[in-house]
């Protein structure tokens, strides 16, 4: 309760912006396709934020997600 997560994508800029209780203010670039032999996205597209160049959204959202839900994704 009191907690949201804020997403805003940025289409001209190919970013996803996200605002989180939980990690804070992150923002996450367009890399392109997913090789079909990588199994671990679901998704056919590839978001890395841009702090690090590691941190991918997809683990990012199912990291939190099974923090606050205590299910594991």
């Amino acid at each position: 309760p009191g907690k949201s997560w804020v997403i805003n994508k940025q289409t001209p800029n190919r970013q996803i912006w996200w605002s989180s209780p939980l990690s804070g203010p992150r923002r996450y670039e367009f890399e392109g396709l997913v090789s079909q032999m990588d199994t671990t996205l679901p998704a056919s597209t590839y978001w890395r934020c841009t702090k690090d160049r590691k941190e991918d959204l997809w683990n990012k959202m199912k990291e939190e997600i099974s923090s606050i839900t205590g299910v594991a994704m």
